[in-house]
């Protein structure tokens, strides 16, 4: 929302705005793949409370900077950098806390935060900039999240194991957590060649981009979608922009809710469920892309496909979302960070070539709603034929002979209980 009356202050073309806006990813995709390795080494909570601590004043610093913009940049891309560790931190404690049975609800609440952030600000954003102008936007974000910091580091707990002054853990809540996953040891070195070369964990990354490319041109570009294609004031602009949003959080809590309902109540096999909800989100995409490419709308129908559009990607929380949990619980953090590094390049390539696009047909967005399809639809493809739920095997060769069922599982892990008993009682 501010870059429209930041452009009109500095002068900014669609294609700088571009630059400005991808600029944050640059840094946030740069360094995932140490952040994940700095997640499992040091722990969850605090790599993301320094990732905080960190990022936070490059927010509140920006608006000193949008008169040069190289230094406008160079900020967004070190706020990118400090916020990189923050989702690598968030699955490493979801693997830590939930269960099978609840990791797509425990996924769709932890995404639901960011959305509920983005509609609050989108639809505060026009009042903040006509009292307070569009610098405050940023003084009240980068101070929120340093406030926040504080709560963060008091309350949050590693694993259920952990003591803590504010919240105990009972015996029958662990054992529910734990039941059904092999105590794995802790990491020494993280099998990145496994990983990178293994094709379920290449799909998973190809899909993430295709659905981040929706979500992250949707969000930098909605405002100026609006602007240029209707005769509406900037605090319309902020209300249409956040009712995508607001639909797309009730279809994510939704979608968490009903994927983890199918899998316990036994109604569709984990493999269904992914297979399903990823070809919601894909199929509702590429059918409104090409209705907002030839079809003539007005206002109501366009923010009709636009919420269509962008709320579908919230099925994907009970698809490529819970999968990189269904592939390995030892290394999540290491797999969410190449995940993400691969799902953030929308944020650089995306952002940027739609920008570019915009400037030079002037503002045919039939273009970018083509290539986006064309991306969704290879991604469903390869989904379809590649997916795949059970624990993969890089998990394996560093850890225990694990299999994705259930049952097999127990069963050994009540094997290596045996086993170190029986060490025990020759021991003594």
């Amino acid at each position: 929302m501010a870059v429209l009356p930041i452009a009109a202050e500095t002068g900014w073309d669609k294609a700088q705005q571009g630059l400005v806006l991808s600029a944050f990813f640059w840094g946030y995709t740069a360094t995932q793949l140490f952040g994940g390795t700095l997640n499992a080494k040091f722990g969850s909570k605090l790599v993301a409370g320094l990732s905080l601590a960190g990022g936070c004043p490059f927010v509140i610093f920006f608006p000193f900077t949008v008169q040069s913009l190289p230094l406008a940049m160079a900020a967004q891309i070190s706020c990118g950098v400090c916020h990189s560790v923050l989702y690598p931190s968030f699955y490493g404690l979801l693997a830590n806390w939930f269960p099978t049975s609840e990791k797509s609800r425990a996924v769709a609440v932890m995404n639901s935060g960011g959305i509920m952030g983005m509609v609050i600000s989108w639809a505060l954003s026009p009042y903040l900039i006509s009292y307070l102008g569009w610098r405050s936007l940023f003084y009240i974000a980068g101070g929120s999240g340093l406030f926040w910091l504080i709560p963060w580091l008091c309350f949050t707990i590693e694993r259920p194991t952990d003591p803590s002054f504010c919240l105990t853990v009972s015996e029958q809540e662990i054992d529910t957590i734990s039941r059904g996953r092999v105590v794995l040891t802790p990491v020494v070195s993280i099998p990145w060649k496994a990983m990178l070369t293994s094709w379920p964990v290449i799909v998973l990354a190809i899909n993430q981009f295709a659905c981040n490319w929706v979500f992250y041109i949707w969000m930098s570009w909605l405002p100026s979608y609006y602007s240029s294609h209707f005769d509406i004031t900037l605090e319309q602009v902020g209300l249409f922009s956040s009712i995508p949003m607001v639909v797309y959080l009730l279809v994510l809590l939704g979608a968490g809710m009903a994927a983890d309902m199918l899998y316990k109540r036994e109604v569709w096999t984990r493999m269904t469920i992914r297979k399903v909800f990823q070809s919601l989100t894909f199929g509702i995409i590429i059918a409104a892309s090409c209705v907002l490419s030839f079809v003539p709308l007005n206002l109501a129908w366009t923010i009709l496909m636009i919420v269509f559009s962008l709320a579908s990607v919230g099925f994907s929380t009970g698809g490529v979302s819970v999968n990189v949990l269904d592939l390995s619980e030892k290394y999540v953090t290491s797999l969410v960070a190449f995940v993400n590094t691969c799902g953030s390049l929308p944020g650089i390539l995306g952002v940027f070539v739609t920008g570019y696009i915009l400037e030079t047909t002037n503002n045919n967005w039939v273009a970018v709603f083509m290539l986006t399809a064309a991306i969704c639809g290879v991604s469903l493809i390869l989904w379809l034929l590649y997916v795949r739920v059970e624990t993969i095997e890089f998990d394996k060769r560093n850890s225990f002979e694990v299999i994705g069922d259930e049952d097999n599982i127990s069963n050994l892990y009540n094997q290596q209980q045996q086993e170190v008993e029986e060490e025990m009682a020759a021991i003594v």
